[in-house]
Order: C-alpha cells, then sequence, then structure tokens
C-alpha cells in the first residue's frame, strides 16, 4: 500500500505471509502516517488472513517500535543477526500481535448518528 500525504508519495505498507513492514520518508515522521497506515493494513490482514502477525524491528528504530507498541504488538524476543542491508550483525526485537489482541485495541469504526440533534 502506498502511503500519500498532502498529495506526495512519502512511502509504503507491504505485507507477506504472517509478516508485514513499512518504509516512511524521514521528511514525513511524527505526523502519525505510518501508525495510521499499518492500523489500516493491519486491519485488513486480520479481517481476511490468519490469526497472527509477527514483525522485526532493528535496536535502534525507537519510532517503529512506538508504532508497534499503539498498535497492540508485544516484544516475544530479542537476539543478535547478521542484518544483510546493514552489512553487520544488529540486534532485533521481534514483535508479534494476533486477531485476539487487534480485536481488544483496535479502534472502533466510527458510524453515522442516526438522530440528528
Amino acid at each position: 500500500w502506498a502511503m500519500w500525504f498532502r498529495g506526495r508519495y512519502v512511502g509504503f505498507v507491504a505485507g507477506r505471509g504472517h509478516s508485514f513492514g513499512y518504509l516512511l520518508s524521514p521528511d514525513a515522521t511524527g505526523q502519525g502516517i505510518s501508525t495510521a497506515a499499518a492500523r489500516a493494513w493491519v486491519d485488513t490482514y486480520f479481517r481476511t488472513q490468519a490469526a497472527a502477525l509477527d514483525v522485526s524491528v532493528w535496536h535502534d528504530n525507537p519510532a517503529s517500535r512506538a508504532v508497534l507498541l499503539k498498535l497492540g504488538f508485544r516484544e516475544r524476543k530479542r537476539e543478535i543477526i547478521h542484518a544483510i542491508p546493514r552489512g553487520v550483525q544488529t540486534e532485533v526485537h521481534r514483535f508479534r500481535l494476533t486477531r485476539h489482541m487487534w480485536r481488544k485495541v483496535r479502534q472502533p469504526q466510527q458510524r453515522p448518528s442516526r438522530y440528528r440533534p
């Protein structure tokens, strides 16, 4: 899914299997764009897919960690891996969100009022 903000492409959310990720342009951070896009993607996933989602975040990416925590993900473990994009050993934090957990934390859909004041 593409993320657009003020008429400009700023990133994407994508998934494969039981995992997903997102990437946002540095000049578009801090405005809730990743959280909103990830929330919509996760909601769609749980309406059509399996019972759990797994995500990994590098230890030095607190913004992505914050997005996951807002969505209800819980950290399962930390481990050191060889991060191919970085070319070095890197600590990753592994998170999981189940359909059950998602139902507890997701924001209810706004419904139009049937009555007018």
